[in-house]
């Protein structure tokens, strides 16, 4: 079984404190740093200067300039985890093969690319999650649906993909060619990350996954590859002395 594990809102989530640093210094507003300790996101949106700054830049263009700052590799080596993501993870390293696939790309910004790619790579090392350098680096949604399809035919395995975008990658799935849908509905499970529910009939088969905590507790009773090896030994035992 493989496991694909989207990144950002799924296992990192923003550093506030640094990102709003960022934005200050990127936007050129001149927010004391005093002013800015301990301020949540949506009080920084509120604050005057960002008020100045929406009178001469239009929401299009900001929320592009958001998303460049949210990636700016600064911030990607600074983002936090998300609560019991690593140990889950680790866990399902040991029943399967964990690897990671996100949209944090830019096509037409190849050396800022590259650096997102190696605060990425750095990022999962340093906070030790398994397989830090297995990660698909998407171009959206259907590039993500498509790049999972294709790990999938090439490992001849079934997998599960854990995106808290699973809204926007179901929506995906009608720009995705015909053989990569046959592979998404053959083999594909989609968790959906933040999720307590999910609509009933999905291209692909879809199930919700609120938090981290329930896979902690699922977790508890998955037997890993090595016990499943050591029942099968015990089995084989059992029945050669009752033969």
């Amino acid at each position: 079984m493989l496991y694909i594990v989207d990144i950002d809102q799924t296992i990192a989530r923003r550093n506030t404190p640094v990102y709003l640093e960022r934005c200050n210094r990127f936007l050129k507003l001149g927010i004391e740093s005093s002013r800015l300790k301990g301020m949540t996101y949506k009080d920084f949106l509120r604050q005057p200067e960002m008020g100045e700054q929406r009178e001469r830049v239009s929401q299009q263009r900001l929320d592009h300039v958001f998303r460049l700052i949210a990636f700016d590799p600064a911030h990607l080596r600074a983002m936090d985890q998300v609560p019991g993501a690593r140990d889950c993870l680790e866990t399902l390293a040991l029943i399967g093969d964990v690897s990671y696939a996100t949209c944090r790309c830019f096509p037409t910004q190849e050396e800022l690319n590259q650096h997102i790619q190696a605060a990425t790579f750095e990022w999962l090392d340093s906070n030790v999650f398994p397989n830090p350098e297995d990660v698909l680096f998407c171009d959206g949604y259907a590039d993500k649906l498509t790049q999972v399809a294709r790990l999938l035919e090439r490992e001849d395995d079934d997998g599960i993909l854990v995106d808290d975008s699973w809204r926007e990658l179901l929506e995906a799935y009608d720009a995705v060619d015909f053989d990569v849908k046959h592979i998404l509905s053959q083999r594909l499970t989609l968790w959906a990350f933040g999720a307590s529910e999910v609509p009933q009939y999905t291209a692909i088969a879809t199930q919700p996954l609120p938090t981290w905590k329930p896979m902690e507790t699922y977790l508890k009773f998955t037997p890993t590859e090595n016990e499943k090896e050591n029942e099968e030994v015990n089995h084989e035992r059992t029945e050669s002395t009752t033969a």
